[in-house]
């Protein structure tokens, strides 16, 4: 089933997740303490994504927490340029390559990299869906092998059409 509303914004696409899900005028429940870190807040279609995820998984993948859901551009440049410290440059490399290639040339500091990116935006570039609320990031690190493969299985079964998941090193990233 396609959502009808991806162009219609994210109420309809909220509506349309809530129905592909099952959901129909009843209460899905209150998300768990502490499956959001403090600092995220959630938009309306990351919590219907999150909440199917959880209910996919149900079972078989033990509490997992989102570590990012929305981000400014300077909250973007952190998490590259946090990535690039500990992982090399090379961990830049499931962006596209100009966007790499510009964050990557424009300096080595998380304010070269907030720079690059802002440059970026103003010439209608987008560099992460987290920007306009459509991403989610989940903490993979308490998990087995087994259950890294359960959680990316349940997000792809959750995510809109369209959309996608990527193993990271240390997250599970999923957009749509």
């Amino acid at each position: 089933m396609t959502p009808p509303a991806l162009i219609a914004g994210g109420a309809l696409l909220a509506l349309w997740l809530l129905r592909a899900n099952g959901v129909r005028g009843k209460k899905t429940g209150p998300m768990a303490k502490g499956d959001w870190l403090p600092s995220t807040k959630p938009n309306a279609t990351q919590m219907l994504v999150w909440r199917s995820i959880r209910r996919e998984a149900h079972g078989t993948v033990p509490h997992v927490t989102v570590t990012s859901g929305t981000r400014s551009h300077a909250q973007q440049a952190k998490a590259m340029w946090s990535k690039v410290d500990r992982y090399g440059p090379d961990s830049l490399d499931i962006y596209p390559r100009s966007i790499r290639d510009a964050v990557l040339a424009g300096g080595s500091t998380v304010e070269d990299f907030t720079r690059t990116i802002e440059q970026l935006a103003s010439k209608g570039l987008t560099v992460s869906r987290h920007h306009a609320g459509r991403a989610l990031d989940l903490r993979i690190r308490n998990l087995s092998q087994l259950e890294k493969e359960a959680l990316q299985a349940a997000a792809d079964r959750s995510v809109p059409a369209g959309g996608k998941t990527l193993m990271e090193q240390d997250h599970l990233h999923v957009q749509w």
